[in-house]
């Protein structure tokens, strides 16, 4: 683990301690619990924290918009499945089998914080010129991009569909997309210079970042027909 220190406030939170639970010990959960049931709730605690670390290590997280990962990150901690290596491999095994419905999930979460020129004769489908806003934050003297929102689900989904046309597992986890990682650096490198960062092109996709923190995204006509095929043959959107 990172730090001990965070399991151990996870389990005060588990066990119900507060400020008032302290000034009033005869209440607390280490008082009335039997021996069986901290062991039980200590066990859960742990487990439900290793789940997110290697979710978080192995790069399976880049993959997921911000509700899917509160969604796991609750399921952790309501219904923990055993951290052992049987519930491990056949969760991992899931998660390989099923990446593109994770993916599409991952764009529906998000696909309403797109502006309106997501929809084009109330189709919603992919269009030259997509808007995301708040797609970038100060970070010290410069910039860095929204994690797990639409932006990287984007960014993902047309590394995986277009460009590369698979997931590539390494040693140390799923591999992220190569789109998402060089737009980050360009950000990260501009300083916090707008200027620099006014048009970038990155394998036929340009990029504009603007003061308002929104980001227009225009695709090649080519990209744009793969993109829309694949979600309509999702039946996410309606046949072209």
């Amino acid at each position: 683990m990172d730090d001990f220190s965070s399991i151990f406030i996870q389990l005060a939170s588990a066990l119900g301690e507060s400020s008032r639970g302290r000034c009033l010990p005869r209440n607390g959960n280490l008082v009335r619990l039997s021996e069986k049931e901290l062991k039980a709730l200590v066990i859960k605690t742990v487990d439900s924290s290793l789940w997110v670390l290697v979710f978080n290590r192995l790069g399976i997280f880049g993959s997921m918009s911000q509700l899917q990962i509160t969604q796991f990150q609750k399921q952790c901690k309501d219904n923990t499945l055993p951290f052992d290596r049987e519930h491990i491999e056949g969760t991992l095994r899931h998660l390989f089998d099923n990446q593109e419905s994770m993916l599409l999930e991952s764009l529906l979460d998000t696909i309403q914080e797109f502006s309106t020129a997501y929809v084009n004769n109330n189709r919603q489908q992919f269009t030259k010129k997509i808007i995301i806003e708040n797609a970038f934050n100060p970070y010290g003297e410069s910039y860095k991009l929204s994690a797990h929102e639409g932006l990287q689900s984007l960014l993902t989904l047309i590394w995986r569909w277009v460009l590369v046309n698979r997931t590539v597992i390494e040693t140390d986890g799923v591999k992220q997309s190569g789109l998402w990682r060089n737009l980050e650096e360009r950000v990260q490198n501009s300083k916090g210079d707008l200027e620099e960062l006014n048009s970038i092109t990155l394998l036929g996709i340009e990029f504009r970042f603007f003061k308002k923190r929104t980001l227009h995204i225009l695709l090649p006509e080519s990209m744009i027909s793969i993109l829309n095929d694949r979600l309509a043959s999702s039946r996410m959107l309606p046949s072209m």
